[in-house]
């Protein structure tokens, strides 16, 4: 295991920095340790819906070899509001559906966070909304404001047997292993406590639509105090070898009623299924949020309370559960809004480096085992739709990024690359290979192309997947890599394969 992490010039057109990421890659290849990338920015994290960067850093690390260990770590709950979509990234081969405000289900109701605060004025809801930090909800998870699930006290629910779950389809190696199945995961849930009793939950995993694998034992208790734990469900995959086998986990009952029915209070933050034993990597998108400039993306992250917080400590947690040793990159992109200067860009990156690294250190954790990569948005070319001026301001935020990270402020030698993007692949390049995206027929440069055919309609493009489906409500589909778009024609994954072959070449 690499534990050198020397500072240097990777590659002087296009890496600057430390090479710590670059190590931690090395690892997940040979398959000595795990690793989990946190992609952190604007609309290009998950545009178009399924794709965006996070997509990209996925079919990157698979195709140099690195076996997924996890589904993305997903929130529970989403409420409503400004800039919505349609989708967000949520892994190949995964499915994750959640209910929204005041959602009636097989029995009872149920709610998102905010809902029982501002509406229903819940006290239990209150307490803990002030303790997560009313604030952090500025963080959208996908593109939908983040809101953890709520159920108030005293209250029952059960939802539909499509309600909210994390599901992996047939054909992913976390279910199917070698083929006939047998492989054991973990379904886990980051969960809210509170001073009020009563509150309880059982988690279950289901074969196919309703069948149960594994459940839990006895009830799961959500007293003890104002805070959050996980809840683990440790189940073996059926054999599968003449079907595709849908595994299914959820909390709230799934359609089950009796000692599955969940009791309020309780509130739901984040879940996720995993190798109980296992290394690998998954790649998790944090915030995804149209139009962001750096400095609201920095705020973002400064007010992210207990939500942001939560997330680096189960995203650690888990990986260490299933043999990793807890290695984190968090990976930053933005720059084309707002009429971005390179002042701005770095203040701002350097803003959200320090909070992540204060919530790591506060948490107990090893400096060593976090790791950034930061890089300004991909170029475009003068006057194209959506440059925003970026053709000309790039340059000059790419040299105040170069310069800050060879300047003596200490992240170089702290574990932080730079990436030149457009060192890797330029304007003409990414024109000439028809890789930016379409908006009403129309090339639109400060997306990337993430479908190889295009579909659009009204102000926003339709939302491709790689079945031919569209997203029904709050029920988000990916499908799996041979379906998906492939690296020549996918902008995000050819920038995020560049990226990562010259992020390795030292």
């Amino acid at each position: 295991m690499t534990t050198n992490f020397p500072v240097q010039d990777v590659n002087s057109r296009a890496v600057y920095g430390s090479n710590r990421a670059a190590s931690f890659i090395r690892d997940a290849m040979a398959g000595t340790n795990s690793l989990d990338v946190v992609v952190f920015g604007d609309s290009n994290a998950g545009s178009d819906g399924l794709n965006g960067y996070a997509y990209g850093w996925q079919v990157a690390l698979s195709s140099i070899g690195i076996q997924t260990y996890a589904t993305p770590l997903l929130h529970a709950a989403s409420s409503d509001g400004a800039n919505n979509r349609s989708g967000g990234f949520f892994g190949s081969f995964v499915k994750s559906r959640w209910t929204g405000n005041n959602t009636s289900g097989a029995v009872g109701t149920i709610n998102t966070l905010s809902y029982a605060v501002n509406t229903l004025g819940d006290g239990d809801a209150d307490d803990f909304n002030n303790y997560l930090g009313s604030s952090s909800f500025d963080i959208r998870s996908y593109a939908f404001t983040y809101d953890p699930q709520f159920l108030i006290g005293g209250a029952t629910y059960t939802s539909p047997a499509n309600g909210t779950c994390v599901e992996i389809s047939g054909g992913d190696p976390l279910t199917e292993g070698s083929g006939i199945g047998q492989v054991p995961l973990q379904y886990r849930t980051v969960y809210g406590k509170f001073t009020t009793t009563g509150g309880r939950f059982r988690l279950r995993a289901m074969k196919g639509a309703n069948t149960l694998i594994a459940g839990s034992s006895a009830d799961i208790s959500t007293a003890g105090g104002f805070g959050y734990a996980t809840a683990t469900l440790n189940f073996t995959t059926p054999n599968s070898a003449v079907e595709n086998t849908r595994v299914v986990c959820s909390w709230d009952g799934y359609n089950a009623l009796g000692v599955w029915t969940p009791t309020g209070p309780v509130a739901i933050l984040w879940h996720s299924i995993i190798k109980q034993s296992g290394k690998g990597f998954s790649v998790n998108c944090l915030n995804y949020y149209g139009g962001r400039t750096t400095t609201q993306l920095a705020t973002t992250a400064t007010n992210g309370g207990k939500v942001f917080e939560s997330f680096l400590k189960e995203l650690r947690e888990r990986q260490i559960a299933a043999g990793g040793s807890g290695r984190v990159i968090w990976w930053h992109n933005s720059g084309i809004n707002g009429g971005e200067t390179s002042s701005a860009w770095t203040t701002g990156v350097s803003t959200i480096i320090d909070k992540v690294r204060s919530v790591w250190s506060s948490l107990g954790y090893p400096a060593s085992d976090l790791a950034f990569v930061v890089s300004p948005t991909h170029p475009t070319n003068s006057g194209a739709a959506g440059d925003e001026g970026w053709s000309q301001r790039g340059a000059q935020v790419v040299r105040g990024g170069i310069d800050w990270i060879q300047g003596n402020n200490g992240y170089a030698s702290n574990g932080v690359t730079f990436v030149n993007i457009s060192a890797l692949i330029s304007a003409q390049q990414l024109n000439e290979r028809n890789l930016y995206s379409y908006y009403q027929d129309a090339k639109y440069e400060s997306h990337l192309r993430a479908s190889p055919v295009t579909q659009s309609s009204g102000a926003g493009c339709v939302v491709a997947y790689g079945d031919g489906t569209q997203s029904p409500g709050g029920a988000i589909y990916s499908s799996d890599f041979s379906n998906n778009p492939t690296i020549s024609n996918n902008g995000y994954i050819v920038v995020c394969t560049l990226m990562t072959q010259a992020i390795l070449a030292n």
